[in-house]
């Protein structure tokens, strides 16, 4: 049985205009999908704008995902495509520079059969906390695609750790040719699963200790505030 709560929070940013998060979630515990999606490209005005991108977008990832005869790997990749390929088909229908925000990082994992399918492409993280022995192991189970983990020798003779780790390497609906990297693992009583956008990295024991989506929501707030950026997780409890 899988239950799951999930938060996000706006960076605050004062004296600039008003804006949308720029996160969306899909929580579907009765498919056991679950999804994070930011937002990213050029911003050609002051935030998301809903008419574009991740919206559209995760609504062909799951449809795609409820339609599909597929299992395991195969069907989360079906979703990718569906979303990349509507995101970027509405980038096409626009002039070069005149909508922002058209792509997404998404990581997404899928429950079914005792296993969990990640699927993975941009900055977001999905992570897994599990009992080891005597001592509690918190894992990545796919790396995120920015400069950072793609080139780490030759970035850090040029930029700074946290200037590498905000250049997304891989989005989805960008028009390019799609890669999304994906792992299964087999699923255990007991675990617990996140899925977290960038400013919750370092926080990540608290985000896995948040008992309530009000303490979750507490965790995100101030992340959000510390980091200048837009908080999201989505915590998946496996029953014992």
């Amino acid at each position: 049985t899988l239950t799951a709560i999930a938060a996000s929070s706006l960076a605050p940013r004062s004296g600039r205009p008003a804006r949308a998060l720029e996160h969306r979630r899909v929580v579907d515990a009765a498919r056991g999908l679950f999804c994070l999606a930011d937002a990213s490209g050029p911003a050609a005005y002051p935030g998301y704008h809903p008419a574009l991108g991740i919206d559209l977008g995760l609504e062909a990832f799951v449809a795609a995902f409820a339609a599909t005869t597929a299992t395991g790997p195969s069907r989360l990749l079906e979703a990718f495509r569906a979303a990349h390929e509507e995101m970027s088909r509405r980038r096409a229908a626009h002039p070069p520079g005149a909508l922002g925000h058209f792509a997404a990082s998404i990581t997404a994992c899928a429950f079914a059969a005792g296993t969990i399918t990640v699927g993975q492409v941009g900055d977001c993280r999905a992570y897994r906390r599990r009992r080891q022995l005597d001592r509690v192991v918190v894992d990545v189970l796919v790396r995120e695609h920015t400069l950072a983990t793609a080139a780490p020798h030759h970035v850090a003779a040029m930029l700074a750790p946290d200037q590498a780790a905000a250049v997304v390497t891989r989005v989805v609906g960008q028009g390019f040719e799609l890669q999304v990297d994906t792992t299964t693992a087999p699923v255990r009583p007991g675990e617990s699963y996140a899925i977290c956008a960038r400013a919750l990295w370092p926080s990540i024991d608290d985000v896995f200790a948040a008992p309530t989506e009000a303490a979750l929501a507490t965790v995100t707030a101030r992340c959000a505030t510390c980091a200048g950026l837009d908080a999201s997780a989505i915590v998946i409890e496996v029953a014992a």
